[in-house]
């Protein structure tokens, strides 16, 4: 609530002073006091946004006070101590986390967890063909909320060493930035999981490890595709299309490249086969 009303008095002010022809420089919150002290205003202008600067100090005053109050609580409870070392996990997500998962031993695996906080995709498959669409968006929403504003923070972060960014980065650049962030708050949720349960700190090497693998896996995937299928995965399918609507049965409507996907002739032939 302190928040809220903290972001709703910044974007008050900006707009006060945008109304009447000028601008505030872009900061975050925490140094937004900062910038309106330093930024040349009329004289009144300024006295126009006295009052609502009055209760912004105060804001800013009750929220560094809780966060406060926060920390010392945190640091009374090991696993949010162990869970804060993980990159762009402050004690408020901790915190959140710890409380929302009660006991990690609770799940047997990491995307068990990610189910949990409804961060895996939502599954439509039918006739043999997987159809993923968008995340479930099950149970808690206030962690999830907080687990995508933390991967949007690690994105931002420059660490060129730490292996959870840098595959951060990689989705971005093939998929986007909102992708990525949903895919991080999925990731993260399983690197806290497993923090917790094996009772240790951020161990980037062990991260590198587990995305090195994923990787090679993802990469296997599509290799085996290709192989399969050398015309691409497209015409595999259009092929495919094809023979399941019985037209290799008609020889003068449309001949079908076997040469292009040795996938299809081997359905051919298991379906002359079994007609047989």
């Amino acid at each position: 609530m302190l928040v809220e009303a903290l972001a709703q008095s910044v974007t008050t002010i900006r707009g006060i002073v945008r109304a009447h022809g000028e601008r505030l420089p872009s900061c975050g919150t925490e140094s937004f006091l900062e910038r309106v002290a330093q930024t040349p205003l009329a004289p009144e202008l300024r006295e126009l946004i006295a009052p609502a600067i009055a209760v912004l100090r105060e804001l800013v005053l009750q929220v560094r006070t809780t966060d406060l109050k926060l920390v010392q609580l945190c640091e009374r409870e090991p696993a949010i101590r162990q869970l804060c070392t993980a990159p762009g996990v402050g004690v408020v997500v901790a915190a959140a986390f710890v409380s929302v998962i009660d006991d990690a031993r609770r799940f047997d695996n990491a995307h068990k967890v990610q189910a949990y906080l409804g961060l895996v995709p939502n599954e439509k498959s039918t006739g043999g063909r997987q159809r993923l669409g968008a995340i479930t968006k099950m149970g808690n929403s206030y962690l999830r909320s907080l687990l995508v504003q933390a991967a949007s923070t690690v994105l931002r972060l420059r660490r060129p060493g730490d292996p959870l960014i840098q595959w951060a980065q990689m989705v971005a650049a093939r998929r986007g930035k909102r992708i990525a962030m949903v895919a991080l708050a999925r990731r993260l949720a399983g690197v806290l999981w497993a923090m917790w349960r094996r009772d240790t700190v951020y161990e980037p090497a062990r991260v590198g490890a587990a995305s090195a693998g994923d990787e090679r896996c993802w990469t296997d995937r599509r290799r085996a595709r290709r192989h399969a299928c050398p015309g691409g995965q497209e015409d595999c399918r259009t092929s495919a299309r094809r023979l399941r609507a019985g037209v290799e049965r008609h020889e003068g409507s449309e001949r079908l490249d076997k040469e292009t996907c040795p996938r299809l002739e081997r359905d051919s032939t298991e379906h002359q086969n079994g007609s047989g």
